[in-house]
């Protein structure tokens, strides 16, 4: 048994759009597909698909030391943007005081199309209808069942909202409803490690997505991802690490005359990932290459991704985009520490790294479709942003590119882009839902 994938034949067509072309070419795997393996109808449905590809793209699956490796070549599928984004609504509140949010840190989407917003402020799960509107509230500020010191959400499926709790080092999972079905002592683990992910697997077993890193770092500029999975009694089954990468480096910032050592992000930086999803598996992202893999039920790689690609240059109006907003936050702001950091980074504008790293974050949809988002300087500045994602098909071929909506954090759910942004007029956090149309010609989403 593996966790990551169905059969990658059974998936291609839907994806990539190669049953649906006209011409001799349909009615030929039709034919084919009663008398030969799955692996020689995938040749000719991609055979078929040519004509939708850019110049030079080429993808191929193959098998390298007993895993099944997705790679890549010569660029994207598609040239063109992948996706358009139709706004559809905002998640609201109403004239009740229980209904407004308090610095919500995430939300998501379920099935039925309800929303579920982890509102930090308040130390609860709010909970939205598919129109937006403020339904209701689950779990209250506490240290008991069902209360939290703070609230992160990683999944909500089939019926069963799960709950971080980072501060307590456990895990709350309920009914959508609000009734509450268990709560889950994480191993004993140090403070310098926050969780990042849990998810309970259909067959019974857990899932732990942690970082190895300082919540509250000095100096320490080295992160690696470390995904467990344990049974019910709490015993650890195996661990997987990946190797340490720099995401931050000390910056020498003169303060009332003393030059003091402040970790900085890397503006182009990149970090160790992992997502899991039921139907798709556990994907790991390691922050070193344009490569990421999947694991099996005991912990060891069973599929590598390789999109080929070649870290580019920041650019020169990368560079000064940079440089305007950073002087412009010198401009608004009278923290002496703020900019005196601020002063600090525009010595080294110029100075950017040779490389810009492949992505920054990971995500995998209910469609099996990962999304990477591209690293973005400005995201330094805590500032709403646009950024761009590539996107790679359930079978692992990169297929193109996309420009989200502006905002300060996103997450893909059930055909809908969902965006926090922050309101210019009134400073306050907004929560707004898209739906995600595919624009390239032969792209089936979702």
């Amino acid at each position: 048994m593996v966790l990551e994938l169905p059969t990658v034949a059974g998936k291609v067509s839907r994806h990539l759009g190669a049953s649906q072309q006209p011409g001799p070419c349909r009615h030929l795997e039709t034919l084919l597909r009663c008398v030969l393996p799955s692996f020689l109808v995938l040749a000719i449905q991609a055979a078929c698909s040519r004509s939708t590809e850019a110049p030079g793209h080429s993808f191929q699956i193959r098998e390298e030391n007993g895993s099944l490796v997705a790679a890549t070549s010569g660029g994207p599928k598609f040239e063109e943007e992948l996706f358009a984004y139709e706004f559809l609504f905002e998640l609201r509140g109403d004239e009740r005081e229980e209904s407004l949010l308090f610095q919500p840190t995430g939300f998501l989407m379920d099935e039925e199309g309800f929303f579920y917003v982890a509102d930090y402020g308040n130390d609860r799960i709010a909970v939205f209808d598919p129109r937006g509107g403020y339904e209701r509230a689950i779990g209250r500020e506490g240290e008991g069942p069902g209360e939290f010191q703070w609230v992160q959400i990683p999944e909500v499926r089939n019926g069963i909202l799960t709950v971080i709790d980072p501060v307590q080092n456990r895990v709350s999972r309920f009914q959508t409803d609000g009734q509450l079905i268990e709560v889950i002592d994480l191993p004993p683990e140090d403070v310098i490690s926050p969780v990042r992910g849990y998810w309970v697997l259909p067959g019974g077993g857990h899932l732990l997505f942690r970082l190895d890193e300082t919540i509250l770092p000095v100096t320490s500029g080295d992160v690696a991802a470390v995904v467990s999975m344990f049974g019910v009694g709490g015993d650890t089954l195996w661990t997987h690490r990946t190797p340490k990468v720099l995401v931050r480096e000390n910056m020498e910032v003169q303060m009332m005359g003393v030059a003091l050592p402040v970790p900085t992000p890397i503006l182009f930086g990149s970090a160790p990932r992992a997502d899991y999803h039921p139907d798709f598996g556990l994907m790991v992202s390691s922050g070193e290459g344009s490569e990421f893999y999947y694991l099996d039920i005991e912990g060891e790689v069973s599929r590598k991704v390789v999109l080929g690609l070649t870290p580019e240059a920041p650019t020169q109006e990368e560079k000064q985009t940079l440089l305007d907003a950073v002087q412009r936050k010198m401009e608004e702001t009278d923290n002496p520490s703020r900019n005196a950091l601020y002063e600090a980074l525009l010595t080294r504008l110029e100075d950017l790294p040779e490389e810009k790293a492949f992505w920054k974050d990971v995500y995998i949809d209910d469609s099996g479709f990962v999304w990477l988002q591209i690293p973005d300087p400005m995201e330094f500045l805590s500032e709403d942003r646009t950024p761009r994602f590539r996107i790679v098909s359930p079978e692992g071929e990169y297929l193109g590119n996309t420009t989200a909506p502006t905002g300060s954090s996103w997450s893909p759910s059930h055909g809908h882009l969902l965006v926090q942004y922050n309101d210019p007029e009134t400073d306050l956090r907004r929560l707004a839902v898209y739906s995600i149309r595919p624009m390239a010609e032969g792209l089936i989403y979702p």
